[in-house]
């Protein structure tokens, strides 16, 4: 019986992962202040000095993304966008 005996040489292969953070956004003209997203979320978002919502922050923290997501889902008006 004969058996092949050719090597596989394996090679570890990296593959750089690239990270996506999150990013949210408000449609000031759409706001009415009423703060929700400042309360559910102040990593994120705050209230301006002119009285509306903004976002403070280039990307939503790590351990802030379900209260950021859950600020979007509850924006009366529908203005806040948090997404990749």
């Amino acid at each position: 019986m004969s058996y092949n005996t050719n090597c596989v040489e394996l090679h570890e292969i990296d593959y750089e992962k690239e990270i996506y953070k999150m990013k949210a956004s408000i449609d000031r003209d759409g706001c009415i202040a009423c703060e929700l997203c400042a309360t559910t979320c102040p990593e994120v978002f705050r209230m301006a000095d002119d009285g509306l919502a903004e976002v403070h922050v280039d990307e939503v923290p790590e351990g802030a993304e379900e209260s950021a997501k859950e600020s979007e889902e509850g924006c009366p008006t529908s203005v806040i966008t948090v997404g990749d």
